[in-house]
């Protein structure tokens, strides 16, 4: 989200969630729906792809946390 100047409160508010809403599935306490992800990527201008091979890692790795994208 940083590399394209958003902050959490931003991609929440195009999501039409809460930052709260926005973290709690960046954290993982909250599963993404598709619609979310696919609003998500295009938000960001990268390919859905991109946004599920990261939580992969991030699940692979035992992080919380999305890495940033």
């Amino acid at each position: 989200m940083a590399r394209n100047d958003l902050n959490q409160h931003d991609v929440a508010s195009a999501l039409g969630m809460t930052q709260t809403g926005l973290s709690a599935r960046l954290r993982g306490r909250t599963e993404f729906r598709l619609c979310e992800l696919l609003a998500v990527a295009n938000l960001l201008n990268v390919r859905l792809e991109v946004l599920l091979d990261g939580l992969q890692e991030a699940s692979e790795s035992g992080h919380d946390q999305i890495a940033a994208v």
